[in-house]
Order: structure tokens, then sequence, then C-alpha cells
């Protein structure tokens, strides 16, 4: 399995950026100006892009030769494929374990939410006793309606099913090695 786009699009978090960074170099070394021209992207948006591949380690700066005389400054890049599918692995653990905190924090905090939108706005109950003791109206901010106990079960059931779905990817990539 390919991991490219996948790491990529991880890091960068625009698959359409990813999918035109990966056909441009398609694993070659590569002056800067020349993945401009392959991508069409401005000058800053792609060293905005490099630089987070690079703070990833999913690209390297490989080389920067400079022409004093005409004051040309060219860098070279490389992707870094050996390390994207253990790229893609650390980040759904992370993801997983984000999750899994967020898990037991439900089961400690109870939280308030818009009744009719709880996108709207989600509140700890202490702020919600706070608001109360000092006169505040306990409503959401966006479109006035009253605030209510979160419903924790729906929450935690989702999120303990997409932890089980990483489980599941990570299973899919530990044995993709051995096909």
């Amino acid at each position: 399995m390919d991991y490219s786009k996948i790491a990529l699009t991880m890091a960068i978090g625009d698959r359409r950026i990813a999918k035109k960074i990966l056909e441009a170099m398609d694993g070659r070394e590569m002056e800067e100006g020349d993945i401009i021209s392959a991508t069409g992207m401005s000058p800053q948006d792609l060293r905005k892009v490099l630089y987070i591949l690079q703070g990833e380690n999913l690209a390297l700066q490989l080389r920067t030769e400079v022409n004093r005389e005409e004051g040309i400054r060219r860098v070279y890049w490389k992707l870094n494929r050996g390390i994207f599918k253990e790229y893609v692995e650390r980040r759904i653990k992370e993801a997983m374990n984000l999750l899994s905190r967020h898990v037991m924090d439900q089961d400690s905090t109870e939280h308030y939410v818009c009744a009719s939108d709880p996108s709207h706005m989600r509140l700890p109950l202490d702020e919600v006793l706070r608001r109360i003791s000092s006169g505040e109206e306990v409503v959401c901010e966006i479109c006035g309606a009253m605030l209510v106990p979160e419903n924790k079960e729906d929450e935690k059931y989702a999120i303990e099913d997409m932890i089980k779905m990483m489980k599941e990817a990570l299973s899919l990539i530990k044995n993709s090695e051995q096909l």
C-alpha cells in the first residue's frame, strides 16, 4: 500500500495539495522553482507546505546553491518516502490517545450544550454554575436556545467507535507489510 498521499494529507491538511506535491516530485529530487511550476502554487504557499513537511520529517531540504553573480538561490527538496508508513501509524496512535483521554475527561466532567444544536456551544458545569450565580443567562450565544446536560453516552459511543476503527486501520497497516 502506498502511504504517501495519506501521510502528506495528514501533515498538510489538504488532500489536493498533497496530490499535487506527490505528482510533481514523483520520488525525485527537485528544485523549488520546478515544484512551483509543476504545482501552480505560489512560492510562499509552496514554502509553507515544504516547511511543514520538513518539520514532520516528510520532506528533506537537500542543498542550497547560491549564484551570487545572478542573485539566484536554488533550493533542492526530496520527499522522505522511507518514513511515510511509520508517520501514518504514529499519527493514528496519537489520535487514539487523544480520543481515549477525551473519554476519560468526559467521565469526570459534566458539560452543557445547546439544546437546538450541540455544535453551537459546550460549557463545563462549573462555568454554567458561575454564570447562574452571577445572574447571567445560561443560553446558547449563537441561537439563544437553553443549555442542557450533554448526553455523554452518545458521544462516548461515537468516540469508542472511532478508536475501534483506528485500531482496525493500524492492524491493516501492520499486516500490509506481510502481504
